[in-house]
């Protein structure tokens, strides 16, 4: 990559991952309005697939396990975040946060099920998690880190001085003629 290529690698990890890592620790600070929160959508789903037993059965379900689920959540967006700013296993961090986006962003922006402004400002929210969602990949893409040139590593070249006087009679390879049986 070009040397405003890489600036630019690092910039959009930079600017992408506060998203996560501040809101994970919001989530943190203020858990039980997190766990409510979450509650109210997994209620608000059940209305929406009042039509299906099934998926009555799946969210009456999931609500029991709201506490596991949002730690497994919120560890993997803190996580996620934290590995893509500072540039340690990219490719992973990403990977933690676009399994945290990609099943949250219908989950909690319905907009097909709603109507007037409720409807257009989570349609808003929907389209911003996949933008987000846009960036997370190009970050992959990248990698998120400046790739520098190696420079070789000196090595000594190989010189007689250097061996033990005890080794000069010994043999390099075995069909060598040297050897005394």
């Amino acid at each position: 990559m070009k040397k405003w290529q890489n600036t630019l690698a690092v910039i959009s990890r930079l600017f992408i991952s506060p998203l996560f890592i501040l809101s994970a620790i919001d989530k943190i600070l203020d858990w039980q309005n997190t766990e409510r929160g979450f509650m109210n959508v997994l209620l608000d789903w059940q209305g929406y697939t009042s039509f299906s037993v099934f998926f009555q059965k799946i969210f009456s379900t999931a609500l029991e396990w709201v506490p596991a689920v949002l730690l497994i959540l919120t560890v993997m967006e803190i996580l996620g975040g934290l590995l893509v700013f500072f540039g340690v296993k990219v490719r992973l961090g990403v990977f933690l946060l676009l399994l945290f986006i990609l099943p949250i962003t219908p989950l909690f922006h319905p907009f097909w099920f709603l109507s007037g402004l409720q409807r257009e400002m989570q349609m808003i929210l929907f389209l911003k998690n996949i933008a987000i969602i846009g960036g997370l990949l190009q970050v992959f893409a990248w990698g998120g880190k400046i790739k520098s040139k190696k420079l070789p590593i000196p090595t000594l070249p190989p010189s007689s001085s250097m061996k033990h006087p005890s080794m000069t009679n010994f043999p390099s390879s075995p069909g060598n003629k040297d050897i005394v049986k």
